[in-house]
């Protein structure tokens, strides 16, 4: 694998695109291993300050703009990665804590049996760049951003946010200010309440364990922690077929208490329209027949997907002719996305662009 870092390797701004490629042997490792959708981890770690950032995107994306936060020399370390769970390969990359960073070690991602890893013979393809102070945006004097930070717990990221900020400090900076307070009370209120219903949504589908701190620190906490150490419900089943593709099945999940209540709820409000009456005996038992009959349907349904999957479908190719060819490395000289191939050159890229040539960071950790 080959990183290419902006044009022909110069750092111009702190947002450059970093492109990579592959060479044909490691494409047909991919499709040899029947990989059918594979990111490249890129991790940016700065030797000064030893802050690191992280960027997980498909691989046939082939461009990523990455940002340094201070200038220095930095370690751009990448690697292609695989799983069946999306979700939970992006949960384990960028799970992070406030004291400690990021809670995964970038090791983990080259040694571990749970992914599929490939890189070239050193282990990982590891890019050294040194980062000059000078493309970074200039400070503002110090009155100005008093006045534009007063609101503000942090100072601004980039010339946009600064901007931003700005335009609300001379227009209607009371205004602001009292809307924020109004705000911050309003969502903690939200937030908790939201926070609440989640966790008893979670509990009644058969999450466990599940983690309460996150009702008491509404603007600390996240509402994925609530539920980060549960992978799946209690109710679902996992297992892998001789494939090795994850299936999951739901016979058990019409028991679970949400549906079983959900069930009953509507057992007992429906009954009188069809000249029954609401009796708690009748709601119980109409709910435990249809959560039954859920079970054996969602038990042949699993059952057909298995089937179909393992004896009807084809095996799905890892990447189309497209993304094959624009993933070799053949005279691959610049990340520029005006260097791209013209189907390569999405929206997503093309916002990123604009954004690292009008929106520039500022240096927050100045020498």
């Amino acid at each position: 694998m080959k990183l290419v870092i902006g044009e022909k390797g110069m750092i111009q701004s702190p947002m450059v695109p970093v492109r990579w490629c592959l060479n044909k042997g490691t494409l047909k490792e991919l499709a040899e291993k029947k990989v059918r959708k594979p990111y490249i981890l890129i991790a940016v770690l700065s030797k000064r300050t030893g802050l690191e950032d992280r960027y997980l995107v498909p691989l046939d994306q082939i461009v990523e703009y990455v940002q340094f936060k201070t200038s220095g020399v930095h370690i751009i370390h990448a690697a292609i990665v695989w799983t069946d769970d999306d979700c939970h390969l992006k949960k384990l990359v960028f799970k992070k804590d406030e004291d400690v960073g990021y809670l995964v070690h970038l090791s983990y991602f080259f040694s571990s049996h749970r992914f599929g890893v490939l890189y070239e013979q050193a282990g990982k393809i590891s890019v050294e760049v040194d980062v000059p102070s000078d493309i970074f945006a200039q400070k503002r004097p110090e009155w100005v951003e008093k006045w534009v930070n007063f609101p503000y717990e942090n100072p601004p990221g980039n010339e946009c946010e600064f901007r931003k900020r700005m335009l609300l400090s001379v227009v209607a900076t009371p205004l602001v200010l009292f809307a924020m307070i109004a705000s911050k009370v309003g969502m903690a209120g939200y937030t908790i309440a939201k926070r609440f219903l989640m966790l008893f949504y979670c509990f009644s589908l058969g999450f466990l364990p599940l983690n309460i701190k996150p009702l008491f620190q509404p603007f600390k906490a996240r509402d994925w922690q609530i539920a980060e150490k549960a992978r799946s419900s209690v109710f679902v089943k996992e297992w892998r077929d001789k494939k090795g593709n994850l299936h999951r099945s739901y016979h058990l999940f019409p028991f679970s208490p949400f549906v079983l209540l959900f069930g009953f709820a509507v057992s007992w409000l429906v009954a009188p329209l069809f000249g029954g009456s609401s009796n708690l005996v009748g709601a119980i038992s109409t709910t435990l027949v249809v959560a039954s009959f859920l079970s054996i349907f969602l038990s042949l349904l699993t059952l057909g997907i298995y089937l179909i999957s393992n004896y009807i479908l084809p095996d799905e190719e890892v990447l189309a002719d497209a993304d094959f060819q624009a993933l070799l490395c053949e005279e691959v000289t610049s990340a520029k996305l005006e260097d791209l191939p013209p189907e390569k050159r999405i929206i997503k890229l093309r916002i990123k662009d604009i954004k690292a040539k009008i929106c520039r960071p500022f240096e927050p950790f100045a020498r």
